[in-house]
């Protein structure tokens, strides 16, 4: 008899359990196309899956959100786009050029959030206001910011004339004059190596080294951002500093960054994906831009590489002062068409000279950058974080870095 009993509640177990995977499975799919592994995806779906239960939905309560990874392997996205259609799919979300490119070639219908370095330059969209098709999403100005990072190299390395660019021609569509234009203002000569696949890594690194490049910026991409470990390694082993576009890059052992932040270009992501799950079409729906940007330096990677910032050792041992006071600051606010208005920055009592010298504004354009000094061994994590608004040209106040910090707080 309790034999019986054991197996009739075991039963109803087991159908519990498919009935529940049914439903699971009848709820609107999110389909996330991404260049990464499974090993090397992470934070992005933590971040996404919070970001969408922020605003409601839920996954595996009222949506249901797949990553389909193509594994460092671009040619893989229309077979992995194709099967979000079979499946039916409510949302689809691309990351990178050569992703977007592949949903959209995959459906005319579906709505597609797209991730991308320059999404009207691309060609993904017609422009920022009316995206038009079935297509929007979040634009992180990658090959604008392309100029800065060429300034920021100099200044950590600034005796070099010579740069390695690392680029992914599947994602790079757009030309980056920035690049070129700040690297002939500076007189530095770039050497390019395009790479398709993280087989691509070693040599495209051995090439910089025979060519005598002294210094490499890591262009914006998925591939690059995603294998950012094995980049950050190959930059240590040639001995060469490097900078890429996203802090978990400078955190993975790369030089430094100067970019948007994953958590708000995601958060962008997540905001559009509720917004098309509720019913909004996308050709109405405005792309959008990050409005934060950080520069980010870490100081383990530059003193092993004999580029340690004058004086960081002293500013350690009295990390819990702070130098200039507090201040906050908003970042550039843009129309949906992406022309930049000035930033307002806020302070409880009007500006000290010494502040006011990182918050010059020329023309319309200016930017809150947050400096990060990271010192990532694991028996000091004694990290400086430093905060300071700045115009477009980053050139003047990362002149005075090394002598000057408006220490805010610790991390």
């Amino acid at each position: 008899m309790w034999c019986r009993l054991l197996l009739v509640l075991l039963l109803c177990q087991c159908e519990g359990i498919l009935a529940s995977a049914q439903n699971v499975g009848n709820l609107p799919l999110v389909g996330v196309l991404r260049l990464n592994t499974p090993e090397n995806v992470e934070p992005i779906p933590t971040i996404f899956r919070n970001s969408l239960a922020a605003l409601g939905q839920v996954d595996g309560r009222n949506i249901r959100i797949e990553f389909r990874l193509a594994a460092g392997h671009a040619d893989r996205f229309p077979e992995l786009a194709q099967r979000l259609v079979n499946e039916k799919a409510s949302v689809i979300v691309a990351s990178g050029d050569a992703a977007v490119r592949a949903a959209q070639q995959a459906t005319k219908t579906i709505p597609i959030i797209a991730v991308v370095d320059d999404i009207v330059a691309s060609g993904l969209i017609s422009n920022m206001a009316k995206p038009g098709a079935n297509t929007t999403g979040v634009s992180i100005l990658a090959t604008e910011l392309d100029g800065k990072r060429v300034d920021v190299l100099k200044r950590i390395v600034p005796s070099s004339q010579r740069f390695g660019v690392l680029s992914d021609p599947s994602s790079a569509q757009a030309r980056p004059q920035q690049l070129i234009d700040t690297a002939r203002a500076l007189n530095i000569e770039l050497i390019t190596e395009e790479v398709r696949s993280p087989d691509d890594f070693l040599p495209a690194f051995a090439s910089f080294r025979a060519r005598r490049v002294e210094a490499v910026i890591i262009r914006s991409s998925p591939l690059l951002s995603g294998f950012r470990t094995d980049l950050c390694n190959l930059s240590l082993t040639h001995k060469l500093p490097a900078i890429g576009q996203f802090r978990e890059m400078a955190e993975a052992g790369c030089t430094a960054s100067y970019g948007v932040k994953l958590a708000e270009m995601h958060g962008l992501a997540a905001m559009f994906t509720d917004k098309m799950l509720r019913g909004a079409r996308p050709e109405d729906t405005p792309a959008q831009q990050p409005t934060k940007y950080e520069l980010v330096i870490n100081s383990k990677t530059a003193k092993a590489l004999g580029r340690e910032p004058a004086g960081h050792s002293a500013r350690r041992s009295r990390r819990g002062d702070r130098i200039g006071g507090p201040m906050s600051a908003i970042g550039p606010k843009r129309t949906s068409l992406g022309a930049p208005h000035m930033s307002a920055f806020r302070d409880k009592a009007d500006m000290a000279p010494r502040r006011a010298r990182y918050c010059r504004r020329t023309g319309s354009r200016s930017f809150v950058l947050q400096l990060r000094l990271l010192t990532t061994d694991f028996a000091d994590r004694s990290n400086i974080h430093a905060s300071a608004g700045v115009d477009a040209d980053v050139t003047s106040w990362l002149a005075e870095w090394t002598t000057t910090y408006a220490a805010s707080r610790l991390l």
